[in-house]
């Protein structure tokens, strides 16, 4: 189990570097002032990569403490 966790939570933190990125891109897209629809999108879509990596931090430290209480049970 506690090799499982640790797998999750860097698949964890490997996912919300991925989406760091694409919010960089994003934003540069943005600030680039295409139109405004483009503008809009671009910014609901940074918004929504701001959520998903809010709950991949979760996972991430859901999965870090169960790999952390695993490890404590370990003789």
């Amino acid at each position: 189990m506690n090799r499982e966790a640790q797998g999750l939570a860097q698949t964890a933190t490997w996912v919300k570097s991925k989406l760091k990125e694409m919010e960089e891109a994003l934003a540069a897209i943005r600030d680039s002032n295409y139109g405004d629809r483009l503008t809009l999108a671009t910014t609901r879509a940074i918004n929504t990569a701001k959520r998903v990596a809010t709950a991949f931090e979760d996972l991430e430290t859901f999965a870090l403490r169960i790999s952390f209480l695993t490890g404590e049970r370990r003789p």
